[in-house]
């Protein structure tokens, strides 16, 4: 469960089939169509107890005062606070996400809400949270396009290759993969390494 704190122009939006929405709901394992919080203004949100969120979009993100990244999946602990500033639309990905109100595509959030969904049950595997992000070099490509129309039309190849990633690296990990990193003339990477 979570607590909406205060909200400016945040929904709830069911069967959302854009790009951001879908990538949020792949690092926190749901189904694609599963609901997503998208904020246009500002949202605070406190969780009741240990979730598993996603953020994707243009924005800060700011956990119990510290900033963290977008793009990835981050674990929240019980009773602490997340606050989304967009500077255009942020995408909120939650475990489990569920909304009394599916039948409509839009609902706003209000201050004091209480939103239902998947409690983590520490069965988590740490490994799997890390990895589940958007690989920079796909996240730069589709930052760089300019205007709805580029993002519509290019936006959903390159989304596509993001689930892509995801997904095997997930599988990866499933398999025992480890994650390393490996430093290349200054520049540090991130692989994944698997035994055959």
């Amino acid at each position: 469960m979570l607590e909406v704190i205060s909200a400016n122009e945040a929904y709830i939006l069911s069967n959302n089939t854009s790009p951001l929405s879908k990538i949020c709901n792949l690092l926190v394992e749901n189904d694609f169509l599963n609901p997503v919080i998208l904020v246009k203004k500002y949202l605070k949100i406190r969780s009741k107890g240990k979730l598993l969120v996603s953020i994707s979009g243009e924005g800060k993100v700011v956990l119990n005062e510290k900033e963290v990244p977008l793009w990835r999946a981050l674990v929240l602990p019980p009773s602490y606070t997340l606050t989304l500033y967009p500077t255009k639309e942020l995408y909120l990905g939650i475990k489990g996400l569920s909304c009394s109100t599916q039948d409509k595509f839009l609902y706003r959030l209000r201050n004091g809400e209480v939103l239902s969904c998947t409690e983590l049950n520490g069965n988590i595997s740490l490994e799997k949270v890390v990895i589940s992000k958007v690989p920079e070099s796909l996240l730069r490509e589709y930052l760089t396009l300019n205007g709805e129309k580029e993002r519509e039309d290019k936006g959903r190849k390159i989304v596509e290759k993001i689930i892509r990633h995801v997904k095997l690296a997930k599988e990866a990990i499933v398999r025992g993969a480890k994650l390393v990193r490996v430093k290349v003339n200054g520049v540090t990477y991130e692989a994944l390494i698997e035994e055959i």
